[in-house]
């Protein structure tokens, strides 16, 4: 067992040092006592032989007196010289080498004066006793006596003064040895006591790593005590001559095997050679006994451990041979190795941890509860250009810069006060260049659970700081050239858009004069090629909108049994022209009505048919909409284009999807396109949470289906019209002012116009349409958007707050994502894009007069009745609650508490300046609103995505989202008195 000396000894020194002092300094106060006692004592005697030389005095003036008075002749009895002068011997050895010693030297003089001059008085009285009674009286005398006194009495007034002083000063001595003993006698005690607690500490940790060996020697002790052990003797030769029964147990071998044999059979070569040896120097030196450790083999060819006792056997002064005790010591053996091994792994584990932490990248320290560093590593000195002699055992006060002592400090007493980990992001500066780090601090505890120190570790993370840094300026630069881009596009689109309205416009208005057959193919071929210029143009502004992130998918009501037929209706003729076969089917179970993106739809299904009769030469085309799957709130609707056109290799399936690739080299020289159509399908079909797949066999056609997952709208279907036949509208009578920059697209409206019955006035901008509203009234206004001067937006902006209601209709060449929403913000009616369809512009033309009568008859009607209802459009609230007002309450109650919920949790995002959370919330707070329609909400709603989208105008988004706010307030009074109404 490791010995424990190291701590116990310093206890012991410091306890002797200890006691050392307070033994020297009890028996230097002691003296001290004794010394004070013998002066007591001195004083004492002093104080006694004054007493005796006083009274000495006082006997003397007696009989000199009682002599006087007899006035007889014979000499009176007086004291005897010799004994006073013994007296004053012993007071001056006491008082000598002090001040009392002149003091009794001057009394011992005064006496012998007195005594001499008693005796003379004594001498005169027998001769004259009157003469005597005269010097008695002697005013010499009186002094003399008086002096006497005098002195006597300083005499013993000093020797009580020093008696007094010499008591306090013993009693002094002696309280200061008890205090001593005592104090001595605690420390004493303490230093044991520590000492002993030491001592246990440090044996039960000395215990505790030998607990797995000494359990070990415990069981192979009691092994032994069993008589699990081997005993035999052999001759001097080697051979066995007697072997006990337990060897079976050991070897394998019985007894009787075993006999006459030689010790080898248990032994390789190297092993029995060792083994010979060692008994040769037995033998050679004649050692009584021997241990040895050594493997044997056992009978089933095993080999283990054993440890041979071997004892040298003499008969009669003769070596016969030798007496051994084996026993079996295999398993102390793997456990002696075992310890040894993981001995060794510790040390590996400790060596490998010192040089992680003398080679990691962060930085590791190590403080107590004062804020004193007890560890750090390489890492720290090299970042904080410090070394560990110059920083250990310092506190946060302590430390120069770049050493942030304020933070330090909170930290530590942050992680010290929770007891929990404490992280943070700080920097330092050195050399000017400054370092930025994440740090974090836990507390340490000891084996009682107990803190007592706070570790930290901190990672440099300036590159990913500047990674971060630059991350933010590219995705700056980023959102700056996206919205150049935009801009380009916009820009673009207004540029090819107003040249291609010019030359379809033409072409559409010369196809209604009288033509010859040759001109009539021109014509064809003109327009067929800008329509497919139109497309490509379309392809590729729909592409850039879904891969800028603006391409917005709206929840409306729809059928989709309309939605399908108006669809298909456009290719009806175009199919017939190629002799084709058109075929449509919808299931039955699919529902008429559900919630989704009709126009995306419509725009897919375009997509897939305009391929499939591009691609198709005889045979037949289908287009089938099926049930997917379907539940309380949602149905999954699988659609599928199917042709027997030329098809697409296998090797190419995987590619159709891809932006600009088409399936056949040379397919685009053949049929025209830019490869963008699939893509833009696929991109589509995703945004709407479908899926779209291919399967093609070439020369036997193509089958595309997708499915898309819709809302199911349960109580409400949607208004259609008839797609079977567009309606011929006529304009007759109508007063219509163009409002158009282009010489060219205004001779188009006007001719477009025209020949649909209308009167058409045309002006150049936006200043001369202001001028025109005022002096004249107009059914309706077709209004360029980019025009030089005072643009469509200004211009309507203008118009409407004169008081002007004369739908305004956006006639753009802009295609850009949002330029609808923004035209309806402006307060315009509709919006059509350029190049335009004739029969679709008089549609819309003749819609919006018919809606803003409407709008103005039924304001009127609000008026008349006092109805506070303009803020929600009530026809399709109204409609909703024709036949289930029950439906209608639970569906206003529901709208009511999500969009308080939304409205508040935008604003909670715009203070955190979380933009594209506020995105997110104005784009569900606008799908409620598809229900529920309160219109100057939703255009407010509109601003605020796109500003939080775009990062755009953000100071003036919370403002925004307040206004919205108030909107709803008073919106939700109104539905509050439309929900009592129903009751």
């Amino acid at each position: 067992m490791k010995i424990i000396k190291s701590p116990v000894l310093i206890v012991l020194i410091v306890a002797t040092l200890s006691m050392s002092w307070f033994t020297y300094k009890i028996i230097v106060a002691n003296q001290k006592a004794m010394e004070c006692g013998e002066q007591v004592r001195r004083s004492d005697e002093k104080m006694r032989l004054l007493h005796a030389i006083y009274q000495h005095h006082t006997t003397l003036n007696a009989s000199m007196n009682g002599f006087v008075a007899a006035l007889d002749t014979v000499p009176a009895r007086h004291t005897s010289a010799a004994g006073l002068h013994d007296h004053f011997s012993q007071l001056r050895e006491l008082s000598a080498s002090s001040l009392q010693e002149a003091r009794a030297d001057s009394l011992q003089t005064l006496m012998h004066e007195r005594l001499q001059l008693d005796h003379s008085i004594r001498q005169a009285a027998v001769t004259s006793p009157e003469k005597a009674i005269a010097a008695m009286q002697d005013t010499g005398r009186v002094q003399l006596l008086q002096s006497i006194a005098d002195v006597h009495r300083r005499l013993l007034d000093g020797e009580r003064l020093l008696m007094d002083r010499h008591i306090a000063n013993n009693r002094f001595f002696a309280n200061k040895v008890y205090n001593l003993s005592l104090a001595g006698s605690i420390i004493a005690l303490l230093f044991v006591t520590i000492g002993i607690l030491r001592f246990a500490f440090e044996y039960a940790r000395a215990k505790s790593a030998e607990n797995k060996l000494r359990n070990s020697e415990i069981k192979y002790r009691r092994l032994i005590e069993d008589a699990e052990v081997i005993m035999y003797t052999t001759n001097l030769a080697g051979y066995f001559t007697y072997i006990s029964p337990k060897v079976e147990s050991i070897t394998g071998h019985t007894n009787t095997e075993l006999q006459g044999k030689h010790y080898r059979l248990f032994l390789d070569d190297t092993t029995q050679q060792e083994l010979a040896t060692h008994y040769e120097t037995q033998v050679r030196n004649q050692l009584s006994s021997t241990t040895k450790e050594f493997r044997i083999r056992r009978k089933d060819g095993r080999q283990i451990w054993v440890e041979q006792h071997a004892t040298l056997m003499w008969e009669r002064d003769q070596l016969t041979g030798f007496q051994c005790i084996v026993k079996d010591i295999d398993e102390k053996k793997r456990i002696q190795d075992e310890l040894r091994q993981s001995q060794q792994e510790q040390n590996r584990i400790q060596l490998l941890l010192q040089s992680i932490l003398d080679n990691t990248t962060t930085i590791v320290f190590i403080k107590d509860l004062d804020g004193r560093y007890l560890l750090i590593n390489k890492q720290f000195e090299e970042k904080y250009h410090v070394t560990a002699d110059a920083l250990i055992g310092r506190n946060n006060n302590e430390l120069p810069p770049p050493f942030d002592v304020l933070r330090d400090t909170a930290t530590d007493l942050d992680v010290l006060r929770m007891e929990a980990p404490v992280k943070l992001e700080h920097n330092i500066v050195y050399a000017g260049k400054k370092y930025y780090y994440t740090t974090t601090k836990f507390p340490l505890r000891d084996h009682e659970d107990r803190v007592f120190g706070v570790c930290g570790i901190s990672t440099d993370i300036s590159h990913r700081i500047e990674h971060e840094q630059q991350l933010i300026a590219a995705k700056r630069s980023a959102e700056a050239a996206k919205r150049a881009q935009e801009t380009f596009m916009a820009n673009m689109s207004h540029e090819i858009r107003t040249p291609m309205n010019g030359i379809i416009g033409m072409t559409n208005l010369l196809h209604q004069t009288p033509l010859q057959a040759q001109q009539k193919e021109f014509l064809d071929a003109i327009k067929d090629s800008a329509n497919n210029l139109l497309v490509i143009i379309n392809d590729i502004l729909d592409f850039s909108k879904i891969k800028s992130g603006k391409m917005a998918i709206e929840q409306t009501n729809f059928d989709i049994r309309y939605v399908v037929r108006k669809t298909l209706y456009p290719f009806v003729h175009k199919a017939h022209e190629k002799g084709l076969e058109l075929a449509c089917r919808v299931d039955e179970a699919v529902p008429s009505h559900l919630l989704g993106d009709p126009v995306r739809l419509r725009q897919v299904l375009d997509n897939l048919l305009s391929n499939a009769i591009k691609f198709t030469e005889k045979g037949s085309i289908s287009l089938s909409a099926g049930l997917r799957t379907i539940d309380d709130t949602q149905a999954t609707i699988c659609f599928e284009v199917r042709d027997t056109g030329i098809g697409i290799p296998q090797e190419t399936i995987g590619e159709v999807f891809d932006s600009f690739t088409q399936s056949h080299a040379g397919t685009d020289r053949k049929y025209g396109g830019t490869g963008l159509g699939l893509a833009i399908c696929k991109q589509l079909v995703e945004l709407q949470q479908g899926h779209i797949t291919l399967e093609s066999t070439v020369s036997k056609g193509t089958s595309i289906r997708f499915d898309i997952p819709y809302t199911r709208n349960l109580f409400s279907a949607p208004e259609q019209e008839d797609v079977h036949e567009l309606p011929v509208v006529s304009l007759k009578g109508r007063e219509l002012l163009v409002v158009e920059d282009n010489i060219i697209n205004q001779k188009v409206a006007i001719y477009t116009l025209q020949k649909a019955g209308a009167k058409v006035d045309v002006v150049s901008n936006g200043a001369e349409a202001v001028d025109n509203v005022k002096e004249k009234e107009y059914d309706c206004i077709l209004m360029d958007i980019q025009m030089p001067g005072m643009d469509g937006y200004k211009a309507t902006a203008l118009i409407r707050e004169m008081g002007y209601t004369t739908p305004i209709i956006a006639m753009t060449a802009s295609a850009i994502n949002g330029e609808r929403e923004k035209c309806v913000r402006a307060g315009m009616t509709d919006y059509i894009s350029k190049p335009f369809i004739p029969e679709e512009l008089y549609r819309k033309i003749q819609e919006s007069i018919i809606r803003t009568a409407r709008s103005l008859q039924s304001k009127a009607a609000i008026l008349e009745h006092a109805e506070p209802m303009t803020l929600i459009d009530t026809h399709y609230l109204q409609a909703l609650g024709e036949n289930n007002r029950d439906f209608l309450i639970d569906v206003v109650e529901m709208f009511r508490q999500r969009s308080d919920y939304l409205l508040h949790e935008m604003l909670d995002f715009a203070r955190k300046e979380d933009w594209p959370a506020v995105a997110r919330g104005s784009r569900q707070l606008r799908a409620e609103l598809n229900t529920i329609r309160i219109v100057p909400m939703i255009a407010l709603l509109l601003q605020i995505e796109e500003n939080a989208t775009n990062r755009e105008h953000t100071k003036t988004i919370i403002e925004d989202i307040q206004e919205v706010i108030k909107l709803y307030e008073e919106a939700d009074d109104i539905l509050r008195e439309e929900i009592a109404l129903r009751n």
